[in-house]
């Protein structure tokens, strides 16, 4: 898929250096940069520049990149918005915590230029595709997908997802009722990325808890992957 020219990217980065440098690196592949070094006034920031995805440092004084994820995801008019963080930190707690409160893709410090703008492309490219999908909406039971929207509603109350887990819910539900290997889940919501199986765990992990009782029809195909399953084993 084309992606829109320019890519336009919102950066929160406390650390002038960093952001100047990371700045730098995108405006050279063309992408139109927007940096700034805290969260104020970040809604009507969002709502003039309209960006195409966040990068986000997790660690800044004041307001944790967490944090920020959950003020946007709180935020209809945002809540679908891509979100990548750049993190000091390489333990699998905090990249845990991070997907839960919504982030969509993360990046471990130091990394290449060129690493960088490949991840940033690739999750822009997810969710153009996630918005453009042919099909409007699925249903199954009290579940019902707007795909055109990307809204999820259950018993008529909407169910916010991040960005991975509706990839993740209309993946399984295009396929209902069959098994879908972790690889094919890793390629169609997370780009393919040089991410393990424990990701994408995690990811379903968070899916079935926002489902409540319709999440037990997620089911682990052991040696396979996941599955929807047509009827409630309950």
């Amino acid at each position: 898929m084309e992606l829109p020219s320019p890519l336009k990217i919102l950066m929160i980065e406390d650390e002038d250096d960093i952001r100047e440098l990371v700045a730098q690196e995108l405006s050279a592949s063309g992408m139109e940069v927007l940096g700034l070094s805290n969260a104020t006034d970040l809604l009507n920031t969002l709502d003039q520049f309209k960006p195409h995805m966040l990068l986000l440092d997790q660690s800044m004084p004041g307001m944790l990149g967490t944090d920020i994820i959950k003020k946007i995801r709180d935020t209809v008019s945002f809540s679908d918005l891509p979100v990548m963080m750049l993190t000091a930190h390489h333990s699998e707690d905090d990249k845990i915590a991070a997907i839960e409160l919504g982030a969509d893709d993360f990046l471990s410090k130091p990394y290449s230029p060129r690493e960088l703008v490949v991840r940033v492309q690739a999750l822009v490219r997810r969710s153009l595709m996630a918005k453009k999908a042919g099909q409007q909406r699925m249903e199954i039971e009290e579940l019902v997908v707007d795909l055109k929207n990307r809204q999820v509603f259950l018993k008529d109350q909407e169910i916010k997802l991040t960005h991975t887990e509706f990839k993740l819910l209309t993946e399984l539900l295009k396929h209902c009722g069959e098994p879908i290997s972790r690889d094919r889940l890793r390629e169609k919501a997370l780009g393919n990325l040089d991410v393990n199986d424990r990701t994408i765990d995690v990811h379903v992990l968070f899916l079935r808890r926002k489902l409540g009782d319709m999440g037990d029809r997620i089911e682990t195909v052991r040696g396979q992957g996941y599955r929807f399953t047509f009827l409630s084993s309950l």
